[in-house]
């Protein structure tokens, strides 16, 4: 991995804590007039640190594989933050992996983006985080995982969006907790051609200001130990071909000022161990061709 050393000349320097697994083909130096870093390479680039990965610019950063894959391995933690934006991208996949914690921090927007599937995972946290939008998008076959022992965040301050984007599957697994939020007035979307799992020992928490939508062909999982909540101002829409599945241990909350839409081709399974409430002053629908399913074991509320 390679740092811009500022309090010197504008040169680039090796960090100490970092180290090249594979030699890599620069296509173009990196840039460090205009306060980015850009690794630009014609093969797979990979670099691995025992301790941190840590490129911080004050303007962008940018990763890219024109060919093959990109690898992020760290033992104790990755940062990767810029003032601009983070770009991520690469032909076959991306890899980031780290045993403590993954921080991706952009001021404008965080773009994740490669032709066949995108891998985040450690034993500690991920948080994504960005002003503007965050993008992760699988395009090929393949998948989408984000998963962490402890909790996932995936934040979008300004006003834009949360984009998870896979023609496979869109798997979202935490221990603790997992928590998606556009909080300035846009929406969230997680689309799949086959399968959408988000899943957490601890509580599921989805926001937006304006809509969130759920989408995939052949199911939808929401599952959690302790509760669910999805909560926006617009409309909640969660569809499937297949089927939708929303379980908690404790209760599941969907909330929303203007309507909620469940659908599926099959069967939805809203279940859990204290109360179900689906609120909305428009209108609710839940709509299956085969059966639908609303248990609880305390109390159950459907408000329009």
């Amino acid at each position: 991995m390679y740092t811009v050393n500022r309090n010197q000349a504008a040169t680039l320097t090796r960090s100490s804590y970092t180290r090249m697994d594979d030699p890599v083909t620069p296509v173009q130096r990196p840039d460090v007039t205009s306060n980015s870093v850009r690794i630009t390479a014609a093969h797979p680039v990979r670099s691995s640190a025992t301790d941190l990965v840590r490129p911080t610019p004050e303007d962008s950063v940018r990763i890219t594989a024109l060919r093959d894959s990109v690898r992020i391995t760290a033992r104790d933690s990755v940062r990767i933050t810029a003032a601009d934006s983070v770009r991520i991208t690469a032909r076959d996949s991306v890899r980031i992996t780290s045993f403590g914690s993954v921080r991706i921090t952009g001021r404008d927007s965080v773009r994740i983006t490669n032709r066949d599937s995108v891998r985040i995972t450690n034993r500690d946290n991920v948080r994504i985080t960005a002003r503007d939008s965050v993008r992760i998008t699988a395009a090929a076959r393949d998948s989408v995982r984000i998963t962490a022992r402890d909790s996932v965040r995936i934040t979008a301050t300004a006003p834009d969006s949360v984009r998870i984007t896979s023609r496979d599957s869109v798997r979202i697994t935490a221990r603790d907790s997992v928590r998606i939020t556009a909080a300035a007035p846009d929406s969230v979307r997680i689309t799949a051609r086959d399968s959408v799992r988000i899943t957490a020992r601890g509580s599921v928490r989805i926001t937006a200001r304006d809509s969130v939508r759920i989408t995939a062909r052949d199911s939808v999982r929401i599952t959690s130990q302790d509760s669910v909540r999805i909560t926006n101002q617009d409309s909640v829409r969660i569809t499937a071909r297949d089927s939708v599945r929303i379980t908690s241990q404790d209760s599941v909350r969907i909330t929303n000022q203007d309507s909620v839409r469940i659908t599926a081709r099959d069967s939805v399974r809203i279940t859990a161990r204290d109360s179900v409430r689906i609120t909305a002053q428009g209108s609710v629908r839940i709509t299956s061709q085969d059966s639908v399913r609303i248990t609880a074991q305390d109390d159950l509320a459907l408000a329009a």
